[in-house]
């Protein structure tokens, strides 16, 4: 697929990182611009501005982390391909990520020349994602999906409330029930499904087939 014309925004506020993928993004001819902020503040001002078809975001940033801000970045722009570039390899971050809707994930020890050709392919639609990461996620998938819902009727109402970003108490609220309660309903939900927080037990759910995070 032939790429032209690509607006690029970095999300970076390491100064020697943000400078060479800016230097190195600006000599390809299939970009026509980059435009580097450093700040989620500063990256909400520029997604308000104009429309980027790649977005190359950090995650820990000197006001915040962003990761928990990317469903608000696709709602905002839908369009655009959102590329994790960071130094962060925890298995839980990685998921988190996908689950709020990162495109791919790259490590910055990646090299420049697959550095480029996995930017490439995230833009032509592709998912990137380095190696270590890749096996990561492969490992997950691997694992013999479950063909039903090993979850009673009230454990099942619990994780599509925690899909929804519920806390302990608001749950608790909605379903008229202690907290305590939900607490033992949710250590139930890990237990069945064999994971050790909200992030996993939605992932594993939702490769499963039985839980639409759609619903």
């Amino acid at each position: 697929m032939e790429i032209s014309n690509i607006s690029c925004l970095l999300v970076e506020d390491d100064p020697l990182i943000s400078s060479y993928i800016s230097n190195l993004l600006s000599e390809q001819n299939w970009v026509e611009r980059v435009i580097h902020v450093a700040t989620l503040n500063e990256m909400n001002l520029a997604l308000e501005s104009r429309f980027f078809d790649l977005i190359l975001l950090d995650i820990i940033l000197s006001d915040g982390s962003s990761i928990e801000h990317i469903p608000s970045y696709k709602a905002k722009q839908p369009q655009s391909k959102i590329l994790i570039f960071t130094q962060h390899e925890d298995e839980e971050v990685v998921l988190t990520a996908f689950t709020n809707g990162a495109d791919g994930y790259l490590v910055k020890s990646t090299q420049e020349e697959e550095l480029l050709s996995m930017i490439r392919s995230q833009i032509s639609g592709g998912t990137p994602m380095s190696p270590s990461i890749a096996g990561y996620l492969l490992k997950k998938i691997r694992r013999t999906p479950s063909s039903k819902n090993p979850l009673s009727e009230r454990e099942y109402q619990v994780l599509k409330l925690l899909t929804k970003g519920c806390s302990y108490d608001e749950i608790a609220e909605l379903m008229s029930v202690k907290k305590t309660t939900i607490a033992t309903y949710i250590r139930r939900i890990y237990e069945k499904l064999g994971v050790k927080n909200r992030t996993e037990a939605i992932f594993e759910a939702s490769h499963s087939g039985w839980l639409s995070l759609g619903e």
